[in-house]
């Protein structure tokens, strides 16, 4: 191999190896492997629950098409679809995250339709997203929702909605990181998983979104909300996106308009 192609190769590595990708999912006490895009899609592989990437790179826009769950999986739905219960923790344990790629952590949940694989053939995969979970900076600490993630072993958990603030059925779980590292360039990372949600008596009730689409309307341009850190004033950075649905229950540090008392809360009001 002629040195100026090994050093192109190794550029190529670099860079798929320099952020990070879900590793596995533990929904409802039951542990899946997520799928792995330098291995997978080569390789036979036991059916993954997560829709499937073609890299760990970002996406670069709010208004990305991929956006929704990311190159590859806003087309292509998973392998297969795990199992959970109203109110069940669920974990994502990423490969690694970069500490210095600060920024909020979010989820997402999106009905699909009451049958257990209806996010397969899912026809608007746009519309009719609800924020589950979000969390951004800590005044307190000094510490972003991304550094709780590093801390944690690259792991975050959060709960789903209650029986009374979920209707059974097939359900979208969009997990996403925002890194602010760069000024104006904010990073998306959106990893979607299929679910469903066995024993909801209520449904997602809040201000639901598209994504893309209006989830981020409150940015303007790329670079209004979605300053650098390390330039803007992070305590009054708000968290991106709508507020979070009826019932769910939150890792939110950051101050939105209310005080912090009323937005947790609020938080935990069913």
């Amino acid at each position: 191999m002629k040195f100026s192609s090994f050093l192109a190769l190794a550029a190529t590595v670099a860079g798929i190896s320099a952020h990070g990708v879900p590793q596995s999912f533990t929904i409802n006490g039951q542990g899946y492997p997520a799928y792995d895009p330098q291995v997978d899609p080569w390789q036979p592989h036991a059916p993954k629950v997560n829709r499937p990437m073609s890299d760990d790179g970002p996406l670069y826009s709010k208004d990305d098409p991929m956006l929704t769950c990311n190159k590859v999986g806003t087309q292509t739905p998973a392998e297969m679809t795990a199992d959970a219960a109203p109110g069940s923790p669920f974990i994502i344990q990423w490969d690694r995250w970069p500490s210095d790629h600060k920024g909020p952590v979010l989820t997402y949940a999106k009905f699909c339709g009451p049958g257990h694989d209806d996010c397969n053939n899912v026809q608007d995969i746009v519309n009719g997203w609800f924020k589950i979970d979000e969390a951004g900076y800590d005044a307190n600490t000094g510490q972003w929702a991304s550094d709780q993630l590093v801390a944690q072993g690259a792991s975050w958990t959060l709960n789903l909605p209650p029986a009374e603030n979920i209707q059974q059925g097939s359900y979208l779980i969009r997990h996403e990181i925002i890194a602010l590292h760069s000024q104006g360039a904010p990073q998306f990372y959106p990893h979607c998983i299929q679910v469903y949600i066995n024993g909801g008596t209520g449904s997602l009730q809040g201000q639901s979104v598209s994504i893309p689409g209006n989830v981020y309307s409150n940015a303007g341009d790329d670079g209004t909300l979605f300053g650098s850190i390390y330039s803007a004033d992070v305590s009054s950075m708000s968290i991106p996106g709508p507020t979070l649905a009826n019932g769910a229950i939150s890792n939110a540090y950051q101050k939105r308009e209310e005080p912090v008392a009323r937005r947790r809360h609020h938080a935990g009001q069913h």
